[in-house]
């Protein structure tokens, strides 16, 4: 496969896995994402959080909670706590941003 199929692929299988749940995604693989294709997503995740005009509440949103959990667990366990810290903060900033939207209707 050369180098412009194999980036299409990786895309084509980032945004389908974009698009599942961690159960979708243990219901269909029957294990838990391997290193490699948790490595992925965080690449892919750190990428388009550092592409201009890219909301960072609508981007941990579009990954989910259970994949944003995955994912800190992952980077601790390779040692990458910078990551893992970002991630925390991300999310901590989504729930909160979730809680006001949702307290605004009360």
């Amino acid at each position: 496969m050369d180098g412009e199929n194999r980036k299409l692929a990786t895309m084509n299988y980032m945004e389908a896995m974009g698009n599942l749940s961690m159960d979708d995604y243990l219901r269909i693989y029957g294990e838990l994402p391997s290193h490699t294709v948790l490595k992925r997503m965080t690449q892919e995740f750190i990428k388009s959080y550092h592409t201009l005009g890219v909301d960072s509440l609508h981007l941990v949103d579009g990954y989910g909670l259970d994949w944003m959990d995955a994912l800190i667990t992952y980077n601790e366990e390779v040692e990458e706590y910078e990551l893992c810290a970002m991630f925390r903060d991300l999310i901590i900033a989504y729930e909160n941003a979730t809680m006001e939207y949702v307290g605004g209707f009360g």
